[in-house]
């Protein structure tokens, strides 16, 4: 039996690891998948895309916080570093416990989350995690998991992240004891040439700690070896998240969003996706010049979705706006006829959806792998946005009357599936992962 077990510190791991994790569940019955969080506060638990893994039988979810010994002040400890909000929100957690017949359900975990809360804005909440989950803990996490491979995303094998507790005895610790590390991706470069600021990604990736480091796409790759990247441990295995049959997997999982249904009625429906405010640049008053001449259309509905990294409202406009904060992208991208964005991976989700996907190219300096595949409709000016939206009503919102068909395809084989068989992917990344697993 092989105990593989995968680190999630950000919704983003769950997002690029799940698709990981399924397949190789459903790969051999001799593998046993343990899904580690590393923020208990979240309650990634609750995640649509985590239940779903959990029904596999080989596949079991834990926080590392409930990974102890059975001593009072352990329980102490899991207690006070929160059990994950259950309704996204504590603010909406309040709201819930006038709900009489919720108050037994919610009461223990309301307060377990109030105190984590409290001990994170003060700071204390990694002091916690740093003096109580370290080598000794270690051990014991090792003594009962016996894993045979670590699986990471990036930021933990490339950055900051491998120092904080505990991943950082556990990575000591499998060192010692001869175990594996793979790191995948947590998203998707997608610029043709990337903007300098993430040089500092490139030189970090360079200098990865991990035993097999996976790439996204050979442009990528390209990038990286300039930065000092050897190819001896790198592997391409395509985006999985994205690969057709997750996409429809992923769909079956993702419930309708309810709240969206009246929302735009009889109006022409976009949705901004915000990829960070240090993605714009000196174009920023483009952006939000662009933003406040669809607000002012009034054949326009718009809806504004914050990244999903930070889930931050970058670009603060007036209130005839949704901000679509804590609704999921697949279902805005369901919902829309038309979706504006550039750098966020979520982009490729329109393709899927085959919804008209709008690439304005004056937002940024730097072109993106979308228009040099001629996969979306590039608009490269101002004056030419308000061109396309001044008769919007007219115009047909098919996607395939601005950009071809098989340029998609073309994008899918050689970014999405690295100019593979999916079965071929699957197979070789599998049987790459049980190599490396003791």
């Amino acid at each position: 039996m092989k105990n593989i077990i995968v680190f999630i510190h950000r919704f983003n791991d769950i997002d690029h690891l799940s698709p990981v994790i399924f397949y190789l569940s459903n790969s051999n019955k001799n593998i046993k998948i343990s899904i580690i969080s590393l923020w208990p506060l979240k309650g990634y638990e609750r995640d649509e895309r985590v239940k779903f893994l959990v029904k596999q039988k080989n596949v079991k979810f834990f926080n590392f916080s409930s990974i102890h010994e059975n001593t009072f002040y352990a329980k102490f400890l899991e207690f006070i570093l929160g059990k994950g909000t259950l309704t996204g929100l504590i603010s909406l957690d309040i709201k819930s416990l006038f709900k009489l017949n919720e108050i037994k359900k919610f009461v223990p975990r309301f307060i377990s989350n109030l105190i984590a809360y409290f001990l994170f804005k003060l700071n204390l909440y990694h002091h916690i995690i740093n003096k109580n989950y370290t080598i000794n803990w270690s051990k014991f996490f090792f003594e009962k998991f016996k894993p045979s491979l670590l699986i990471t995303d990036h930021a933990i094998s490339t950055g900051p992240q491998r120092e904080l507790e505990p991943i950082k005895s556990i990575l000591k610790k499998g060192r010692e004891n001869n175990i594996k590390i793979i790191s995948f991706p947590h998203g998707v470069p997608l610029f043709i040439n990337h903007p300098d600021r993430y040089n500092n990604v490139k030189l970090n990736l360079s200098s990865d700690i991990s035993d097999s480091l996976i790439l996204q796409h050979q442009n990528w790759l390209r990038e990286c070896r300039a930065f000092g990247l050897k190819d001896d441990k790198v592997k391409i295995f395509g985006l999985l998240r994205f690969f057709r049959e997750w996409e429809e997997i992923l769909h079956s999982i993702i419930t309708d969003d309810l709240s969206l249904k009246e929302m735009g009625k009889n109006k022409i429906k976009v949705v901004f996706m915000d990829t960070g405010p240090n993605n714009y640049g000196n174009q920023i008053n483009e952006v939000k010049k662009t933003l406040e001449y669809l607000i002012k259309n009034k054949n326009i509905f718009l809806v504004y979705k914050p990244h999903t990294r930070n889930n931050q409202i970058n670009l603060s406009l007036n209130k005839n706006i949704y901000y679509a904060k804590k609704n999921n992208s697949i279902n805005l991208i369901r919902w829309s006829d038309i979706i504006i964005g550039s750098s966020s991976s979520i982009m490729i989700e329109c393709l899927f959806q085959e919804k008209l996907y709008i690439s304005p190219s004056y937002f940024r300096k730097n072109r993106m792998i979308f228009e040099d595949f001629k996969a979306c409709y590039e608009i490269n000016s101002l004056n030419s946005f308000k061109d396309f939206f001044r008769d919007i009503n007219e115009k047909t919102l098919n996607p395939y009357d601005y950009y071809s068909r098989e340029n998609v395809e073309k994008f899918y084989l050689d970014i999405i599936y690295n100019k593979k068989n999916k079965d071929i992917l699957l197979q070789e990344m599998i049987d790459h992962i049980l190599k490396l697993s003791n």
